[in-house]
């Protein structure tokens, strides 16, 4: 789990050097962005990629629940 968004964009940029999309799940995005609405951390989240320059798709997967994939944007 990542508790921080400094450890999170390491790990994202870390993992895309390496892979074309990186999978961040319910776990990590709720300590992240904790306490707001589901709509509000989509916009954070997309806020974030876009500063990294990277793309950003959601999914809900069955019991993993909510996931965020990101993936260099071209």
């Amino acid at each position: 789990m990542y508790s921080s968004l400094a450890h999170l964009q390491t790990a994202i940029r870390s993992s895309l050097q390496k892979s074309t999309q990186c999978r961040i799940y319910a776990e990590s995005l709720d300590a992240c962005w904790p306490h707001i609405t589901p709509e509000v951390r989509e916009q954070k989240i997309a806020q974030f990629a876009a500063q990294n320059h990277w793309c950003v798709t959601y999914r809900t997967m069955g019991a993993m629940g909510f996931v965020a994939e990101f993936a260099k944007a071209e």
